[in-house]
């Protein structure tokens, strides 16, 4: 990463104090992606593999506009630098179907899934007892709103290696993607 880029990401601070700060300062973050000539895209097939490029974070606050990993990305970055709470990313495969990315964080009652992206499922929800607990519930949630899954798989995203702009494939491959159980109609390389 260019000492410009890593130096934009580290100014950014937002004038919020809380988790629910957050997540209303947020409603100005449009569900959307850019592609390397930071051109917004709405085609979720074929042309985001080949054209998605993650945003940084500043790039997430500069354009508005992000999908669940864009922003997840962005919500760690503030809770690494405006709050003191553990926190973990969460990627989710829901087997043939979709992908969510999310973040979750403890305070002393449990843990807490915070969503901004997942529109109808926007806010902050808990306390859960494990992130476990907060996984099904969202595979849950996915399960309704699209169904047809075989199962699903998750992991937790290590942020150092979320800190560079990353293609579609990149992304998965940080998340252990299960290529075996991807959609059926998406590209399983980039040929």
């Amino acid at each position: 990463m260019s000492w410009y880029v890593q130096a934009k990401t580290d100014e950014l601070e937002l004038d919020v104090e809380t988790p629910e700060e957050l997540l209303e300062w947020m409603d100005c973050i449009e569900y959307g992606w850019m592609d390397k000539d930071y051109k917004e895209k709405n085609d979720f097939g074929n042309e985001f593999w080949d054209d998605y490029s993650m945003l940084l974070p500043h790039e997430v606050l500069e354009h508005k506009v992000g999908v669940c990993w864009d922003q997840t990305v962005f919500e760690n970055h503030i809770f690494d630098n405006q709050f003191d709470f553990p926190h973990h990313m969460i990627f989710v495969q829901q087997f043939k179907v979709s992908t969510h990315a999310f973040l979750v964080y403890e305070k002393d009652d449990g843990w807490y899934w915070f969503e901004h992206s997942f529109d109808d499922n926007k806010g902050i929800h808990g306390p859960f007892e494990s992130v476990q607990d907060i996984v099904v519930e969202v595979f849950d949630t996915m399960e309704e709103f699209k169904g047809g899954s075989k199962g699903f798989d998750w992991t937790v995203m290590d942020p150092e290696e979320f800190k560079k702009k990353l293609t579609c494939k990149e992304f998965m491959d940080l998340c252990d993607y299960n290529y075996e159980e991807m959609e059926e109609t998406d590209r399983q390389s980039t040929e």
